[in-house]
C-alpha cells in the first residue's frame, strides 16, 4: 500500500481564487456601503428603535424553525429564556440560564 492516497492535488486554479477574492471583495464593500450610508440617516427615533430591534429579530429567525423538532426540555428552557428576557434581564445572562435550565434537566432526568 503507497501513499499515494494521501496525496492531494494541489493545482493552483485561477478562476476559484478569482471568485473568492471577488466574494470578499463584495462582502466588503456591503458592509462599507452600510457604514457610509449611516451618514446621512439621522439618528434617534425610528432609526434607534429599529436599530435596537435587530438582535432580538436575529435570534427569533434562528430560533423559530428549531422549535419544531426540538424536545419538551429544550422548549422549557426557551420559555426560561423569554420569561427572563420579558422581564428586562440582559440577554446574554438569559441564553445562558435557559441553557443551564436545560443542561440541568437533562442532567437530572
Amino acid at each position: 500500500m503507497t501513499a499515494d492516497f494521501l496525496a492531494l492535488d494541489m493545482s493552483f486554479d485561477t478562476t476559484a481564487l478569482i471568485a473568492i477574492l471577488l466574494m470578499g471583495a463584495v462582502t466588503y464593500f456591503t458592509r462599507l456601503g452600510g457604514f457610509l450610508m449611516m451618514r446621512w440617516i439621522p439618528e434617534g427615533g425610528f432609526v434607534s428603535r429599529w436599530l435596537s430591534a435587530i438582535p432580538g429579530a436575529v435570534l427569533v429567525a434562528i430560533l423559530a424553525p428549531t422549535v419544531w423538532s426540538i424536545g419538551w426540555m429544550e422548549r422549557a428552557g426557551l420559555l426560561v429564556t423569554l420569561a427572563l428576557s420579558a422581564i428586562g434581564a440582559n440577554s446574554l445572562v438569559a441564553v445562558v440560564l435557559g441553557t443551564a435550565a436545560v443542561a440541568a434537566g437533562r442532567a437530572l432526568l
